[in-house]
């Protein structure tokens, strides 16, 4: 834990150096903050995810929580967490990390024939900035990790709620870089990496949201008074300082269970699927962030009325890519029913040791 307060503490002082109004603009036109980005790779945090031995920091899930939360309280826009995460994937089943920026995708739509990648990915995060895309793909039985040179794909930009960068990325007979054998839950896994990164980033955009609306309550005046002396927005504040409490435990709670699980300390599988600690943890991290960024953002909007929409404010940065977080790597429906389906599979006898376990944070 105290290497994890270090550590956001040395990032809310780089963040707070590099993202403001202006980079949050340029990035949303267009413009690559390539003095971000460079100031990130000094840091480390490219690789930090990858193992000492293999180059890397050797830093824990737990611990990429921690700068998750950081890069969504600043909106960073930059696909740090996607870089993370893909060089963590591609070290793991043993295949080089790399140079430059990356991004990894859920790839169960893919079709692969002798070796060869056909389909579409729809709005893949920062694809026409990232060098190589990281995916799972084939049937159960031959899951293979694959990496993927971006420069010879076909990318097609999008326009977005949040303005962060997707595209869809159009495979036609694409051969990898390089391929390593998965398990069979290795699909759903990496699903579960990009919705515990959304999860976090949510958690870390709804503290800053709550920062704004309290400042604000406490500086618009109305009847001669701060409006946060009026009991109704006091009790729309509490609701939103709930939302982000329970948005913080629970996206922390799902990357300590995945610790856990990599340490061999994790829990039984729920069902055929192997839905284990880990699995469970980041469905309801997932499930439970989205609700929270659907009421938090629409609290904060209440709050600050007609003036958290305009340009000039910052609200927006933050409820926009709220909005875009909760729907990427499987919407909250999706997980609700995906849960729901495993734990009805399992049984009671699997569900209730999950339910009771210890979680030393």
């Amino acid at each position: 834990m105290e290497l994890a307060a270090l550590l956001g503490d040395q990032l809310e002082r780089l963040f707070a150096e590099h993202v403001d109004r202006n980079c949050l603009h340029a990035a949303e036109s267009g413009i690559w903050p390539a003095a971000l980005w460079a100031a990130v790779e000094d840091f480390g945090l490219r690789t930090a995810l990858v193992a000492e031995a293999a180059g890397g920091s050797g830093l824990s899930w737990s611990d990429a929580g921690v700068i998750l939360q950081r890069t969504g309280r600043f909106a960073a826009p930059i696909p740090l967490g996607e870089t993370m995460i893909a060089a963590a994937l591609l070290s793991r089943a043993g295949i080089a990390v790399p140079e430059g920026v990356l991004t990894f995708a859920d790839g169960r739509a893919l079709d692969v024939d002798e070796g060869l990648l056909e389909g579409r990915l729809p709005a893949v995060a920062w694809a026409h900035a990232a060098s190589h895309l990281v995916v799972a793909a084939g049937p159960p039985a031959e899951t293979r990790l694959c990496l993927i040179d971006l420069d010879h794909v076909e990318t097609q930009p999008l326009r977005t709620t949040g303005r962060d960068a997707r595209d869809d990325v159009v495979l036609r007979g694409t051969r990898p870089v390089a391929t390593a054998p998965l398990d069979a839950a290795a699909t759903i896994g990496i699903l579960e990496l990009g919705a515990l990164m959304r999860a976090s980033q949510i958690a870390g955009a709804l503290r800053r949201v709550m920062e704004l609306a309290v400042d604000y309550a406490n500086t618009r005046q109305q009847f001669g008074r701060p409006i946060g002396r009026f009991q109704a927005i006091q009790q729309s504040l509490a609701q939103l300082a709930a939302e982000v409490a329970a948005a913080e435990v629970a996206s922390a709670a799902g990357w300590r269970a995945r610790d856990r699980t990599e340490a061999g300390l994790g829990t039984t599988g729920l069902g055929t699927a192997g839905l284990g600690e880990a699995g469970y943890d980041a469905a309801v991290a997932r499930i439970r962030c989205s609700e929270a960024a659907r009421l938090g953002a629409a609290i904060a909007h209440q709050v600050h009325g007609a003036i958290g929409v305009t340009d000039e404010h910052m609200l927006h940065h933050f409820t926009r890519r709220l909005w875009l977080w909760r729907l990427e790597f499987g919407a909250e429906a999706w997980w609700a029913e995906e849960l729901g389906a495993r734990v009805l599979a399992a049984g009671g006898d699997r569900l209730w040791p999950l339910l009771t376990r210890d979680d030393p944070a």
